[in-house]
């Protein structure tokens, strides 16, 4: 079985502490069951704005976790932070041709969207005011 572990750097919204995860990836790497190396993953919280400080604070916490099979690189981070991509990249919001980065579009980065979605209009109302 493939696993992936979240760890929690700072964004607060999903994953393991940073102080459990690395006692966690371990006693994982015992079980008979995980046949693969583990992947761990965590996500930046200001990946989008270049200057915030919790976005170096995240990414040695991250690094200093020391595993090979990692993903830390949204779209922002990928745009921002290319110096800290690893093995895994997890592209959103540039898969719809949105730039995650204010003032800038994603054609200007040299993105379009992969797909489109449409649907039929299957009712129309109009509520007039009371």
């Amino acid at each position: 079985m493939q696993l992936w572990v979240k760890i929690d750097t700072g964004m607060h919204r999903l994953g393991f502490s940073t102080d459990d995860g690395p006692a966690i990836i371990s006693e994982l790497k015992t079980n008979p069951k995980v046949k693969d190396h583990i992947e761990v993953m965590t996500q930046l919280a200001n990946a989008d704005d270049l200057q915030h400080q919790l976005n170096s604070v995240q990414i040695k916490a991250f690094q200093a976790l020391n595993n090979p099979g990692a993903s830390l690189c949204n779209s922002a981070a990928l745009l921002n932070f290319s110096e800290v991509q690893s093995d895994w990249l997890r592209i959103g919001l540039l898969l719809y041709g949105v730039s995650p980065i204010a003032g800038l579009d994603a054609a200007s980065l040299g993105f379009k969207p992969v797909m489109t979605f449409s649907a039929p209009a299957v009712k129309r109302r109009i509520i007039s005011p009371l």
